[in-house]
């Protein structure tokens, strides 16, 4: 179950192992591109992050580490094992730290980068 207020539109979610595309939301009701119903929170559930789908999104393994970059304009490492972000603050990336929040669905992971950055995150399903 994912509660609507964890949802923007843009997500990707699952409902019955089928990937969706949020389309709208309120209290009580998912909408989905594609779908003339609505579904309830209870039904939906998250999409772990996988290295598939972080390379789907732009990120790049750091040689055979569990470290996955969004460079150069994010300044964004995934790390998959721990679902920790590290934020780069300069083009040079001298200056960064880890982030406390742990990121472990898609979902997630789209809200939080949309939130720091004001960019949407591609995840071509």
């Amino acid at each position: 179950m994912i509660p609507t207020f964890d949802l923007r539109i843009g997500n990707w979610i699952t409902e019955s192992e089928v990937k969706y595309c949020v389309t709208g939301i309120s209290e009580t009701k998912v909408h989905f591109k594609g779908q003339k119903g609505a579904f309830g929170p209870e039904n939906l559930h998250p999409i772990p992050i996988t290295p598939e789908i972080l390379a789907m999104a732009g990120f790049k393994q750091r040689g055979k580490t569990s470290l996955y970059d969004k460079f150069p304009d994010e300044g964004f490492t995934y790390e998959l094992y721990s679902h920790k972000m590290m934020l780069f603050h300069r083009p040079d990336n001298t200056l960064c730290h880890w982030l406390n929040t742990r990121i472990f669905f898609v979902h997630q992971l789209q809200n939080f980068y949309y939130y720091l950055t004001g960019r949407e995150i591609n995840v071509p399903f």
